[in-house]
């Protein structure tokens, strides 16, 4: 019987575990992965590249999960892609992302961890490598111009500026719409929370004095 119970208490713990392990994945807020390519712009680490996306009004802001990046072709022998959400106020990296180089056409995924994006603000991601644009290039690939980046919970992106050293940005170019993924999870508000742990422990205690009493009556 003990092994019994112990399985009957372990079962809503596996699901809450499978189930954080999903949500964990994200939501795919923004995206414009699906349109047409007409085109790239070289990244290199004199070749810096950039674009913005608002987050939604989640009064609890979102855990970035991840950002998906289409690129084409490289050109060269570019290596160590760098991409990082930019504060252009301090001219620095807020936060790191992980990833491989992509050296030939698709979408890559690069990860974040435990950055969390306010409600309704903007932020921007930079994009680089290590090698300079002599020696080669990735290939981030853009659609046509015109008007936001539409998403899900209000989420919008726009257009990109430019730099040589990551300093100066030139905020001129409309080419087209750089293309990309933003991947989060929108974090619970502390009154769910507490709704959550007090539903937890009622299912909790309810299973070990159901428990309980079928040992009693099979004594």
């Amino acid at each position: 019987m003990k092994s019994k119970f112990r399985i009957s208490l372990t079962s809503p713990i596996i699901f809450l575990l499978v189930k954080t392990t999903f949500i964990s994945q994200g939501t795919t807020f923004l995206s414009n992965l699906d349109t047409p390519t007409i085109g790239n712009l070289p990244v290199a680490s004199d070749t810096w590249v950039s674009t913005w996306f608002q987050t939604g009004p989640s009064p609890a802001g979102y855990t970035l999960n991840s950002i998906q990046l289409s690129f084409g072709n490289d050109t060269g022998n570019p290596s160590g892609i760098s991409v990082m959400i930019w504060d252009f106020r301090n001219r620095q990296s807020l936060a790191n992302l992980s990833g491989s180089d992509p050296f030939s056409f698709g979408v890559y995924t690069y990860t974040a961890s435990d950055f969390n994006l306010l409600p309704s603000t903007v932020y921007w991601f930079a994009v680089k490598s290590s090698t300079t644009a002599e020696i080669g290039s990735f290939q981030w690939n853009y659609s046509a111009p015109g008007g936001f980046i539409p998403g899900l919970d209000l989420w919008s992106g726009g257009s990109y500026p430019t730099s040589s050293d990551g300093v100066v940005w030139d905020r001129g170019n409309s080419v087209g719409k750089l293309q990309f993924a933003v991947n989060a999870t929108a974090i619970p508000e502390p009154s769910s929370l507490v709704l959550l742990g007090l539903g937890g422990s009622f299912l909790f205690t309810r299973l070990a004095r159901k428990s309980r009493s079928k040992a009693l009556t099979q004594q």
